[in-house]
Formats: structure tokens, C-alpha cells, sequence
């Protein structure tokens, strides 16, 4: 198991993200439409913290929550503890990096981070949108109906979520 976290850690250090969201930008319409168009977004500060992962619809823990200590200070380092791969991993450091977005919660099929620097403008979040849909098609018609939507719910959000079916 050790080996697969070294290999992936290693691996997602010469990935060029930029790159991949270019790639994904120019195959999807939808998202070249979206960052070109004029949409107007939800403009209130969002500093709730809600995690969908962990807590209920009353707002009380989950029965099934376990915390785990992961022996890592690099934040974006813990998914490779949970198998996940080297891209995953190098977008979530290009997160932390940029935004200060940290794996706050994971379960089988679901992602939450705390961000402490969201986007402040709506160029910035259109362009977050559409990584965040390369990241996780799943955001898309299973969490929100539109770029638009998913881009109101990171607007200077300091929670991220993500759901893959």
C-alpha cells in the first residue's frame, strides 16, 4: 500500500493540470458557452459550514463517522492514503495551493473541503466551475442542473462539495 501512495504522490507531481483543464475545456460546449456567457451568481458570503459527508438533514452527527489521523502535514497528501489517484491528487493540490482547500471529509462517493480562500470574482469562479466539473462529473445534473448553479455554489463559498454516483 505504501508503494501505490509513494507512486502516486510521485506521479501527480509532473502532471500539468492547467494543461488537463484546457484539454477538458476545449472537448466540452457546454463549458466554453458557460465561460463565455453572462450569468449572474449568488453573491452572498457562504461561511457555513454544512458538511453533507457527516452530518444529517437535523444537523446531528452521522452514525457512521469515523476520524482518522492521517501522518501527513501536506493536506492534498491524504487521498493518496485513501487509494485515490495521481491526478486527483495533483488537483487537489493545485486547490490547496491556490484556494487553501483541504480535504475536510471522504467518504466512497463523496468529498468535502474546507477553503479558506475562496473565489472572490466571477471570472475566477467560472473557471473553477469547469474544474470543478472535470474533477467530478457528478456535480453536474446529480447536484446541480447547470454550470451556472454549481458556479452560485462555490462562489466565495468556504465549502466544496463533490458526489460521484
Amino acid at each position: 500500500m505504501i508503494d501505490l501512495f509513494n507512486k502516486n504522490l510521485e506521479k501527480a507531481k509532473s502532471i500539468n493540470l492547467i494543461e488537463i483543464f484546457n484539454k477538458f475545456l476545449k472537448q466540452q460546449t457546454i463549458c466554453k458557452l458557460f465561460i463565455e456567457g453572462d450569468y449572474k451568481f449568488d453573491d452572498s458570503n457562504k461561511n457555513n459550514l454544512k458538511f453533507l459527508t457527516i452530518f444529517n438533514n437535523e444537523g446531528n452527527l452521522k452514525d457512521n463517522v469515523i476520524l482518522v489521523k492521517v501522518p501527513t502535514t501536506k493536506p492534498y497528501e491524504i487521498l493518496a492514503y485513501f487509494g485515490m489517484g495521481s491526478e486527483d491528487i495533483a488537483t487537489v493540490k493545485y486547490w490547496y495551493e491556490k484556494y487553501g482547500a483541504i480535504p475536510a471529509s471522504i467518504t466512497y462517493d463523496e468529498m468535502e473541503f474546507y477553503v479558506e480562500r475562496p473565489p472572490q470574482t466571477l471570472e475566477e469562479t467560472k473557471k473553477l466551475a469547469v474544474e470543478h466539473y472535470a474533477f467530478c462529473y457528478g456535480l453536474l445534473w446529480g447536484c446541480h442542473d447547470t454550470l451556472d448553479e454549481l458556479a452560485s455554489a462555490i462562489y466565495k463559498n468556504v465549502q466544496w462539495y463533490f458526489w460521484w454516483s
